[in-house]
């Protein structure tokens, strides 16, 4: 078949081609500041219209068909994104996906997030092809592979598929800026869509192989090496809607899967914006906590064969303006490891515990030896129904940990917008005071929870109490029931008025702090309002005549000094 042009047409064809491509070259180079400019404006604007604030250092329009932008900032409430660069070029060539080919390179992102969080991923080169109303992109990395698809217009899905993608050389998580994770090689996918006409809809399958935690410091030492957790596989299966229209968010399961523990459980949040109604129902499968403590990268500091097993349930309804309101059901079955804790064992009886006061070691001898010691028979029953009314309710319930007050707690600091209440039981304080630091950080709380349910299942509840009255602080070098009563009134534990009760069991939660609530010899307003309520309380339970009720409330307190 002969070719409709002839050769010299063919030519005058391509000159025409070359001359209109130089032409269009020669337009896009004396245009190119006016595009960057008019981009640039567009791509603030579009941040502004989705409530952020973005900066670009840099927007250059490569000829004939790329585009790079370097520097970028985006800011929005709670969360920082920098991004290093990004560069876009055109390709004439490539197969798979319908639409033209996109070849994009960027540079390390890193995200600041809620919570004292931080996301980074390192540069990445993907092949991106651009429909009307879908974009894919494949991330180029032989042996692996990361899909990304979005699509919109009548409907909207975003979905992700990984397989034997090796995370952990590109992406790097840091939580409350000390415990890392590192991801390991991640199979699965995640796939969020809109439902109807305002349901969206979250449906996540994973799976991390050799994934690790690290940066959880072991405060049991006392020192700032990092440690590392043993690796664990783990496996994440997530379903979730959020409607819009009836201001819902519905989990409709969650199962998570990790270092032999298993968790499943449901959630509703209703009312979401403004007074959160939350139902809440996890179930934790038999944990070993040797293995739970070992995939943290964490010791304790007692040594022990094992460390028992325990399962746990709870079931949290109301509403989160109202911590009261908080309906918990709890079930938690520890089994202890089958040889006793030799660290443990000895509390039984007479020891003598180490504690730093001001830069300087000193013990306590928690023994009838000792002049300060107050066995537990002789401690007053009204200190210790206070004592449990203001720092433990459920004390004789327990087992050590108490569930059905960590979601009150955290109602009421999500309410306040602090962290001024906590949720740990006596025993836990107790397990704190004698083998933990008092630093604030989730490796302490992990440690803190498997020691006290040990002690639990190590003394009793009496012994318990005991030891905890001879062993707390009350103020600067001062630890232990007898010396607070001496040092603050010059009297014994037996002679404690209620109104010098309360004030003894008010201070425990702050020994430090509040001192400067006591420096005038009396306490402060505020001070004086928190034992009223501790007062209040010891009148609602009857340990308190109303006569008694009432001489405490206008009795003064003057401090020894």
């Amino acid at each position: 078949m002969q070719s409709r042009f002839a050769p010299k047409h063919r030519l005058l064809l391509l000159l025409v081609a070359l001359g209109m491509a130089s032409l269009l070259t020669l337009v896009a180079i004396l245009l190119r500041p006016i595009l960057e400019k008019a981009l640039h404006a567009r791509l603030i604007v579009m941040a502004t219209n989705h409530g952020a604030l973005a900066q670009i250092d840099e927007l250059r329009i490569r000829i004939p068909l790329g585009l790079r932008i370097s520097g970028i900032l985006i800011e929005h409430p709670g969360v920082r994104v920098q991004v290093e660069d990004v560069d876009f070029s055109l390709a004439p060539w490539g197969s798979g996906w319908v639409g033209p080919l996109v070849r994009l390179h960027t540079g390390e992102i890193a995200a600041l997030l809620p919570a004292r969080s931080r996301l980074r991923l390192a540069p990445m080169a993907w092949d991106v092809r651009v429909g009307l109303h879908a974009i894919r992109a494949r991330l180029r990395q032989k042996g692996e592979r990361l899909d990304i698809e979005w699509q919109d217009g009548e409907s909207f899905r975003l979905r992700f598929r990984a397989f034997q993608l090796r995370a952990a050389r590109l992406v790097s998580a840091r939580f409350r800026e000390t415990i890392e994770l590192h991801p390991g090689v991640v199979d699965g996918t995640a796939l969020l869509e809109r439902k109807g006409f305002d349901a969206l809809r979250l449906v996540l399958e994973s799976r991390m192989r050799q994934a690790a935690l690290s940066g959880l410091t072991n405060q049991t030492q006392g020192d700032d090496e990092e440690s590392s957790g043993v690796p664990t596989d783990v496996d994440l299966r997530l379903a979730a809607v959020w409607r819009r229209a009836a201001n819902e968010a519905i989990i409709e399961r969650i199962h998570f899967s990790a270092a032999g523990m298993t968790l499943v459980g449901r959630a509703r949040i209703q009312n979401t914006t403004r007074n959160p109604h939350v139902d809440l129902d996890l179930d934790v499968e038999r944990v070993d906590f040797s293995r739970l403590l070992a995939a943290a990268g964490l010791e304790l500091p007692i040594k022990a064969s094992g460390l028992g097993a325990a399962s746990l349930g709870a079931r949290v309804v109301g509403r989160l303006s109202n911590p009261r309101s908080l309906r918990v059901e709890q079930r938690l079955d520890f089994t202890p490891p089958p040889e006793p804790i030799p660290a443990l064992v000895r509390l039984r009886g007479p020891f003598t515990h180490h504690v730093i006061t001001k830069g300087r070691r000193r013990k306590i001898d928690v023994s009838p030896e000792s002049i300060d010691f107050i066995p537990f028979d002789e401690v007053p029953p009204l200190f210790i129904r206070a004592l449990l009314l203001a720092e433990d309710t459920n004390f004789h319930g327990h087992s050590g940990i108490d569930l059905s007050e960590v979601p009150v707690a955290l109602a009421t600091n999500w309410k306040r917008g602090t962290t001024a209440r906590g949720a740990s039981t006596i025993t836990q304080q107790l397990a704190k005071n004698l083998f933990l630091t008092r630093e604030k950080r989730f490796s302490r709380k992990i440690q803190e929870l498997a020691i006290a349910l040990l002690i639990d299942s190590t003394l009793s509840k009496r012994r318990i109490l005991e030891i905890y009255l001879n062993v707390i602080e009350w103020g600067p070098g001062i630890h232990g029931l007898r010396p607070a009563s001496l040092h603050y009134f010059g009297t014994q534990p037996q002679d404690l008025t209620p109104k010098q009760t309360a004030f003894l069991v008010t201070l425990i939660p702050g020994p430090i702090k509040y001192q400067r609530s006591i420096r005038d010899g009396a306490p402060s307003p505020a001070f004086e309002s928190m034992m009223i309520g501790l007062l209040n309380k010891l009148r609602a339970v009857e340990a308190l005549t109303e006569d008694e009720y009432q001489d405490a409330l206008f009795e003064p307190i003057l401090i020894a000094r």
